[in-house]
């Protein structure tokens, strides 16, 4: 039975409708768990679908492996773009107190005072106006806060996600969690991660797909003796089964299986998808990689160093391919899968890589970006001496040394190393 043009997931798809209807008698939580490319972004999809019918609010934030370096990202990434349609006139209802706390991380606030505060009185308290906030946002129809990829969120994030649990929202809030458990295991220690299953009021993990749903996904695409094989190599994982279904063969483009954490099988599929492309399309495929797992135009032109007019071409292309696709927000675009994301980074040349990094960080220094938010690009392209590269880290590291010791303490020690 296919649900939305999902297949064999009927008792997800259950536990999804329980979830919504949970949702208007308060706060809940509910977590998608389990391993790369199973279907939790795809159940995520259905949820959105689902909740924007019954007329809820629906904000994302994603993790993004390469970057972990902002602090309270996944939630500036889920909340800033609303606050900002909301509109300083709404915004200037929060208490003064709260926009000076929260100003240096959520940029929508940072101009509603004349003194925005430095994140400098403690983090419980800096904790407590981020639960505020999301009260606020709110306040006037159902929310649905879903956080991807938790496994790659910051410090912040995390240590703010324990503090919903410990202290929810109250509100209509769902907060919805989809995280790998064996990285976020490794990456926020054992205990965090139990805690957080075990506050769930809902937890979906998604299993390998039966012999009918696999057939009912790739069939076909497939012939009927090709079927069985390709579903023992994907395990039945939903990701691994459309890959290997499209793989048109062997490929003399190079990417390491090993850091991708997939079968060899379809890391060779995903590097025949980049060898069809042309040279400038895969050059703006792996800097679009660099740039992040959502990525403009206009940066992404800057890291390829190709015109505006090239790199939108070639963003048409990744498109039509499926290698990336939109976002819900205006000239934003993003991989299809942060594995699609990976294979990109890793089939760049090193030099290119280095370079693209550079140019971001250029990009981005143009444009008044803030030391934490070049901290990355400066990181990955910076050489040894560069004073003035120490000096940004530096920096980096006093902005976030009070919330996130974690991300300051890594900017201080690249500091380190270029001196």
């Amino acid at each position: 039975m296919s649900i939305e043009g999902i297949y064999g997931r009927e008792l997800e798809s259950a536990a999804i409708d329980r979830m919504l209807a949970g949702v208007r008698s308060g706060s809940s939580l509910a977590c998608f768990a389990g391993e790369p490319g199973i279907g939790k972004t795809t159940l995520l999809d259905v949820l959105r679908t689902r909740a924007d019918d019954q007329d809820m609010l629906i904000l994302t934030g994603s993790g993004a492996e390469f970057e972990r370096s902002m602090p309270f990202g996944v939630f500036v990434e889920a909340l800033d773009e609303h606050l900002s349609e909301i509109g300083p006139r709404m915004l200037n209802r929060l208490p003064a107190d709260d926009v000076a706390r929260l100003a240096p991380a959520f940029p929508a606030l940072s101009g509603l005072r004349d003194s925005p505060g430095e994140m400098s009185e403690g983090r419980s308290r800096v904790l407590a106006a981020a639960r505020n906030l999301i009260e606020f946002v709110a306040g006037r129809q159902p929310l649905v806060l879903i956080i991807d990829d938790l496994h790659w969120a910051d410090g912040g994030s995390l240590e703010l996600i324990s503090h919903l649990i410990r202290r929810p929202p109250r509100a209509k809030v769902l907060m919805v969690l989809a995280y790998r458990p064996l990285l976020l295991t490794e990456r926020a220690g054992p205990a965090r991660t139990a805690f957080i299953a075990g506050a769930a009021d809902i937890v979906v993990e998604p299993r390998p797909l039966s012999s009918t749903a696999a057939a009912a996904l790739v069939g076909d695409r497939l012939p009927s003796d090709r079927l069985e094989e390709v579903l023992t190599e994907s395990g039945g994982n939903p990701f691994y089964l459309e890959q290997l279904a499209g793989d048109r063969g062997s490929t003399s483009v190079e990417v390491t299986a090993g850091l991708l954490g997939v079968p060899q099988a379809v890391a060779g599929s995903l590097a025949g998808e980049f060898e069809r492309l042309s040279p400038t399309e895969r050059a703006v495929c792996q800097a679009a990689a660099v740039v992040g797992d959502r990525f403009e135009p206009d940066l992404v032109a800057a890291a390829a160093n190709v015109p505006d007019t090239a790199a939108l071409d070639a963003i048409d292309s990744l498109t039509r391919t499926g290698i990336a696709g939109e976002t819900e927000v205006l000239r934003r675009f993003r991989f299809r899968h942060p594995i699609v994301r990976r294979a990109a980074y890793e089939s760049a040349e090193p030099g290119f890589r280095l370079a693209a990094h550079r140019r971001v960080a250029a990009a981005l220094r143009s444009r008044g970006a803030t030391a934490s938010e070049l901290a990355h690009h400066v990181e990955a392209s910076a050489q040894p001496g560069d004073a003035e590269a120490v000096e940004l880290l530096t920096s980096a590291g006093r902005a976030t040394e009070r919330t996130t010791p974690s991300i300051a303490a890594r900017w201080y020690e690249a500091a380190l190393r270029l001196l």
